[in-house]
């Protein structure tokens, strides 16, 4: 997409945006979606929990308003400007992901012994995918132990016969046996060293080569290939795991703006001006599984509302406005009485003040479950449909185990890498592995809810502008403790405090003595017990200190801490005290 620069704002004034044409997804008619009464649709909260039992088997869900529901659009279309983010298509597919990073270590090793890869070998009309066919050798026991090639070509999605095989043994006999070999013979040799010592023999160099990634000095005779290239890399560089992949900070748009640059890509991608649903859907998903096709789009991802305004009228700022003070208005929705959340003393962007995301064709929110596990609403505004898929928290642990088997050397570099939202897996994938997949195509006027732990994903297929928030019911609390146990595990840093919510509910009028709260308390009284316990066997002077400061961080695991803490130079929760320090 062209890309408009800041300056381009701070010159001209923004002209407003006509939502009558905004090309628009019209409403269809579906069994899957829910069609709330007038009667109904009084009380969001109250809905969900009315359709929860069968709409969390699906992990999400759709809710249709009824047709008097018109609350149009608040935000001031000639002020508001956004930051987008890059995205490369083929970098979030995490095969695709795999294969880049192996092709670009494949690259250098080639490049620092003197064989530049000019161009990649071709098969049938497409280039050989190198990490394929090294991942199919590796599972078939090594190039050594293999006799039958028709197994690879297949598994390269080509015709097994002869020609082919033979032209696979060559490239892997060329290029990748060599630098498997490479693989299999490394040694590191990182370490410290004066800055003109040679980084292999670690004497003085004079006039050597440098490694073209580290920088790093070497005689040219301690390399492999002991000639003086213009471009090479030392043999730590070839093998270092490419940092984890993250979106980039794209251009400044308007609205108008931005919806002439989908328009155009859109136009210029497909060569045609009406694109079906399932279409754009394939086309989407051919892009992501295309190694070495690099196709970029924006999106306004994230957009705080309290800096750029709300889609809804903001009661607080109109409060005569209609819908201002409805409670499927989303200002309003994570503060009803009904949320847990309405009893965090604070307001957190993205959670219980929402978030504006603009989309473009293709623009992608990859697997994810929500902050802390808890419920999420997004109301789709205006223009083309929002795709969405989604994993009901029954198969959550299948996912995790699927992810991790389908991409160990990412979670090896990131152990937490579906806490990052930059990873996509095909659904077709999900269902051969027997995990559960819905699809919903969220249409404008469309509100659509994930459940508690529930993995979500999806694709944008036009311009279009949606909002979301966070809001918890009583049945979350469990997925809630489960979440933060989770965070603890990768030392990240929660939203907010879960222990601190749970003695706030305590407090609560019409919620205290509430059954479901019960379980929660004595599950939080039993371990706190336990941990001081165990801490005053090893500690028998310690002495409680009572203090009436806020919630405090745990230096080793980032948690909050609410209740109780052991407080030196730094501070640590009883959990990390009692399992990992002491």
């Amino acid at each position: 997409m062209k890309r408009l620069k800041l300056s381009n704002y701070e010159q001209k004034q923004q002209q407003r945006l006509d939502l009558s044409t905004v090309k628009t997804t019209p409403q269809q008619q579906e069994t899957k979606a829910f069609y709330p009464t007038d009667k109904e649709f009084t009380d969001p909260l109250k809905y969900i929990q009315q359709i929860k039992n069968q709409a969390e088997m699906d992990g999400i869900c759709k809710i249709v308003p009824p047709s008097g529901w018109k609350p149009g659009f608040a935000l001031d279309t000639t002020a508001f400007q956004f930051e987008t983010r890059l995205q490369h298509l083929n970098m979030m597919s995490a095969a695709s992901r795999l294969t880049n990073n192996y092709c670009e270590q494949l690259a250098k090793y080639h490049c620092s012994m003197g064989n530049d890869i000019q161009k990649i070998p071709q098969l049938e009309g497409g280039p050989i995918n190198f990490y394929a066919l090294h991942t199919v050798i590796k599972r078939k026991g090594g190039f050594e132990a293999l006799e039958d090639w028709d197994p690879v070509c297949e598994y390269l999605e080509l015709a097994p016969n002869k020609r082919n095989a033979s032209r696979l043994k060559q490239v892997y006999e060329k290029y990748i046996l060599p630098f498997e070999n490479f693989q299999n013979t490394f040694v590191s040799v990182l370490g410290k060293r004066k800055s003109n010592d040679c980084h292999q023999c670690h004497k003085t160099v004079t006039n050597g080569i440098h490694c073209a990634d580290c920088e790093q000095i070497y005689h040219i005779q301690c390399t492999r290939y002991g000639q003086m290239l213009e471009e090479w890399y030392c043999d730590d560089c070839i093998l270092k795991t490419p940092d984890e992949y993250e979106f980039e900070d794209g251009p400044v748009y308007g609205l108008k703006d931005f919806q002439a640059e989908c328009e155009k890509f859109k136009n210029r991608f497909f060569r045609k001006s009406q694109v079906s649903e399932q279409e754009c859907e394939e086309a989407f998903w051919d892009l992501l599984d295309s190694p070495f096709e690099d196709v970029q789009v924006e999106y306004g991802a994230d957009l705080h509302t309290s800096e750029h305004g709300s889609g809804f009228p903001d009661k607080k700022k109109t409060p005569d406005a209609p819908y201002a003070d409805h409670p499927w208005n989303l200002n309003n929705i994570a503060r009803l009485p009904g949320s847990l959340l309405s009893q965090i003393n604070k307001e957190i962007p993205g959670m219980t003040v929402p978030w504006i995301y603009i989309g473009s064709c293709f623009s992608t929110f990859c697997w994810h479950a929500e902050d802390h596990f808890t419920y999420s609403i997004n109301y789709h505004h205006f223009g083309e449909t929002k795709t969405w898929y989604g994993i009901p928290a029954a198969d959550a642990e299948k996912f995790d185990r699927l992810m991790q088997k389908e991409c160990p050397e990412l979670f090896k570099k990131s152990p937490d890498l579906l806490f990052h939202i930059t990873t996509m897996l095909d659904p077709a994938l999900l269902r051969e592995n027997g995990i559960r997949v819905v699809k919903i195509h969220q249409r404008p006027r469309e509100f659509v809810v994930t459940f508690p732990r529930a993995y979500h994903a999806g694709f944008n297929q036009g311009f279009n502008c949606a909002e979301a928030v966070n809001f918890a019911l009583p049945d979350w609390l469990p997925f809630g403790s489960l979440c933060c146990s989770l965070y603890t595990q990768h030392k990240k840093l929660p939203v907010f405090c879960h222990e601190e919510l749970i003695m706030s509910l305590c407090q609560a009028p019409k919620i205290s003595h509430c059954s479901w709260l019960y379980d929660q308390i004595s599950d939080l009284i039993a371990r706190e017990t336990k941990q001081r316990e165990s801490l005053m066997v090893k500690f028998p002077d310690l002495q409680p200190v009572y203090t009436q400061s806020e919630s405090v961080q745990c230096s080793y695991c980032h948690c909050y801490c609410y209740i109780s803490w052991l407080e030196d130079d730094d501070v640590y929760c009883l959990s990390c005290l009692v399992c990992h320090l002491i």
